[in-house]
């Protein structure tokens, strides 16, 4: 059986493994990778590179599941959102607890800088390491801004949807900053309609509902316990 097998049918079981632990994440996770892939339609990557974060744009926040329910069950939770100290220090920690996860499977090793640096920033504050610029990878840079994308215009818990040229122009707003200029230039070029297409997607649509159900008594259980 060819390499790239092994790592289709790993990532396959851990994609599986993760929709039914937590379908929202897997849900955000799937809108990610779709916004990754129209951004990766206007920049020169191979095709190795772009197959790897993709896959690790779908799982890039699998280490929220090592979370407690009070995090998970607001997850992709809204920039700008005010927490306490310690849910910031669950938010910090998630990265690493995701390298962890993968970093246990033998055919996804291409996939784990994406996971642990799609929070580092381009002018250097971000998280886990602080890289700065180039020197984070290709892949988590993409993931950072298809991340935030979705998790600015399609927030858990609304059915409201912020406009994609809003969006855009938050993002726009922090290039150089948070963003590689090269990557948002890349998704400014995306479709509009294709993007919102991504964002008005309904989690019904996409995850078992039967899967749903005992999520929710699960996040509801774990609220009052």
């Amino acid at each position: 059986m060819s390499i790239i097998k092994e790592e289709a049918e790993e990532f396959e079981r851990v994609g599986v493994g993760l929709r039914l632990d937590d379908p929202y994440i897997w849900f955000h996770g799937s809108k990610t990778a779709a916004i990754v892939y129209k951004i990766l339609e206007h920049l020169n990557m191979s095709d190795d590179e772009a197959r790897w974060t993709l896959e690790a744009a779908l799982l890039h926040d699998i280490g929220v599941t090592d979370l407690g329910w009070d995090i998970r069950g607001r997850w992709p939770i809204k920039p700008g959102t005010w927490l306490e100290e310690e849910e910031w220090d669950d938010i910090l920690a998630h990265p690493r607890l995701g390298y962890r996860e993968i970093n246990r499977k033998e055919y996804l090793g291409n996939i784990l800088p994406g996971i642990l640096y799609h929070h580092e920033r381009w002018d250097g504050y971000g998280y886990p390491e602080a890289l700065k610029g180039e020197e984070i990878p290709l892949s988590a840079r993409v993931i950072a801004v298809a991340d935030y994308m979705d998790s600015l215009a399609a927030p858990r818990g609304t059915k409201i949807i912020m406009p994609v040229e809003i969006a855009l122009k938050k993002i726009k707003k922090e290039e150089g900053r948070y963003f590689e200029p090269a990557v948002v230039a890349a998704l400014m070029q995306v479709n509009e309609g294709e993007l919102m297409d991504i964002l008005i997607q309904d989690i019904a649509d996409s995850v078992d509902e039967r899967e749903l159900k005992w999520y929710k008594k699960k996040v509801n259980y774990s609220s009052i316990n």
